[in-house]
């Protein structure tokens, strides 16, 4: 077919929407893999030590964050612990590790999942009030400079 207008319009059927699958695997997953072959026993997979202190922290969070929930979602009834470390010596080498724990049952997984959802509400209340007080203090120090005689500046 040419690039372009056609001469006549060509009448058919509207082709499904396809979006292709990923075919890269999740860069953790071998690793992790290889750490449910030793229950309870704690294995570093991942060492941050590249960047300002800041960024070398957001990227380590990045990665334990992604960690957890690809977790949740392949293995929902196995027990794992996702920790992260700052190394002593340094300002801004960041460790992560790993610990896989065992299998749960159908209601420890639901008791867990409900506790991660408790301790995230709990979080976002706390940040609400925080954000709450702090526009509170801003808007009456705006009410206050309002009030404030204004001087000429010349």
């Amino acid at each position: 077919m040419p690039d372009g207008p056609l001469d006549l319009p060509h009448f058919t059927e509207l082709p499904p929407v396809v979006f292709p699958q990923s075919r890269r695997r999740f860069k953790y997953a071998d690793l992790l893999d290889k750490v449910r072959d030793h229950p309870n026993v704690v294995a570093l997979i991942a060492v941050f030590e590249t960047g300002h202190p800041d960024v070398t922290a957001q990227k380590c969070r990045s990665a334990a964050s992604q960690i957890t929930l690809w977790l949740a979602e392949h293995y929902p009834l196995e027990a794992w612990e996702v920790h992260q470390r700052r190394d002593s010596t340094t300002w801004s080498k960041r460790e992560l590790y790993v610990c896989y724990r065992g299998m749960m049952t159908q209601e420890q997984a639901a008791a867990l999942r409900e506790a991660r959802r408790a301790k995230w509400a709990t979080g976002k209340a706390n940040g609400e009030r925080k954000r709450a007080a702090r526009d509170a203090a801003n808007r009456i120090l705006n009410q206050a400079d309002a009030k404030a005689p204004r001087r000429n500046a010349f």
